[in-house]
């Protein structure tokens, strides 16, 4: 009986080359990889954009091949073959790392394929020594977050751009943006991020974060989020209105010239604070996805969060009625303002802040 192990995760991938007993795989154009065993050998295969298949057929001897792709895709891609196959686990070991461009390069030794029985409650009970369990857990995303309004544009293959962009939203995250009702305090854990509108599907999501020194900033890594903004082209806004009936969200639950885009995020650096009066800040770099990449995530409940043009356009309650999100804002948190809480609370999606804020004054 064959396993199921399909896996899309793969974005960017070119082609594969066979070369005896290596597999090597390039990080150009989209792709995804199957990997099949059905007990004598294991199959691993790429549809490329032509659309064939290209097939590698690795015998159940131990077995090294190459993986040339960002490293949140090999990540991504072992978490997802321990997680979904149901009879057979690859034990891949990374023997060598180098760092090339802005591309990692691993090697991999797979020293066979070990078959675990099916269980009913999805437990494997290895017959040959097991690997470990790869952590995959969802941490809940809890702080509020904002777009900073600079406009950056960065290519994917622009790391110099990425570098300089974050050096200025580092500089300016922790100063609070006009008619913004949120506490300073609550601004140094803001996300800042600069896109384009009309190039949200091209360029290539950096964020610089704020975050308090206990924070686990693992929880970025391997997670999906929908970018909102404002002054959304038409033909974007055509695409969005799509993606939104993929996702099964109402229209009339999200103002449709507040999204911008998807992005999936690749890689989270943390920094030491240069004082204890300081926080820790972390780069944070994503790549752009697409409509059908985000609604696939969102039935994998991978999605992790919510980028907000500003507080006053409160959007997260979309994603929570949709699934999307396992938890972005916290109710009870007294320190959210009563308008984050009253919207929360209600059906209410879209909440002037400040306008809120006014009127509790008054009746007060």
């Amino acid at each position: 009986m064959q396993a199921k192990a399909l896996y899309a995760a793969f974005k960017q991938l070119n082609s594969i080359v066979p070369s005896e007993s290596k597999l090597r795989i390039h990080d150009e154009a989209m792709s995804c990889v199957r990997i099949i065993c059905d007990g004598k050998q294991t199959t691993i295969a790429a549809y490329n954009l032509d659309g064939r298949w290209k097939r590698i057929v690795l015998p159940p001897e131990p077995t090294t091949f190459e993986v040339l792709c960002p490293f949140y895709l090999v990540k991504k891609w072992l978490r997802a073959v321990a997680r979904t196959c149901e009879q057979v686990w690859i034990n891949a070991i990374a023997t060598g790392i180098e760092f090339t461009s802005d591309t990692f390069r691993y090697t991999f030794s797979a020293p066979g394929v070990e078959r675990y029985p099916v269980m009913p409650d999805e437990r494997r009970s290895p017959v040959v020594a097991p690997a470990p369990e790869p952590k995959d857990a969802i941490v809940p995303f809890t702080r509020p977050i904002r777009v900073h309004p600079e406009v950056g544009t960065l290519e994917p293959e622009s790391s110099e751009a990425t570098v300089q962009l974050l050096k200025q939203l580092a500089g300016e995250v922790k100063t609070p943006m006009p008619n913004h009702v949120i506490s300073l305090d609550e601004i140094k854990s803001a996300v800042a991020v600069s896109l384009r509108p009309d190039q949200a599907f091209e360029a290539v999501c950096a964020i610089t974060s704020m975050i308090p020194y206990s924070q686990d900033v693992s929880e970025f890594e391997g997670r999906y989020l929908i970018i909102h903004a404002t002054e959304v082209s038409g033909e974007l806004e055509d695409q969005m209105m799509k993606g939104l009936r993929d996702l099964e969200i109402d229209r009339t639950d999200a103002p449709m010239n507040s999204i911008l885009g998807y992005a999936f995020i690749k890689e989270v650096k943390k920094y030491t604070p240069a004082t204890w009066e300081e926080d820790y800040q972390a780069e944070v770099h994503g790549y752009p996805v697409s409509l059908a990449e985000i609604s696939a995530a969102a039935g994998n409940g991978d999605v992790w969060g919510v980028i907000l043009e500003r507080p006053m356009m409160f959007s997260e309650p979309i994603a929570l009625k949709s699934g999307l999100l396992h938890e972005f804002w916290t109710p009870n948190n007294p320190s959210h303002s009563a308008a984050f809480r009253k919207c929360f609370e209600s059906d209410r999606i879209v909440v002037d802040i400040e306008r809120e804020a006014e009127v509790e004054e008054v009746e007060g």
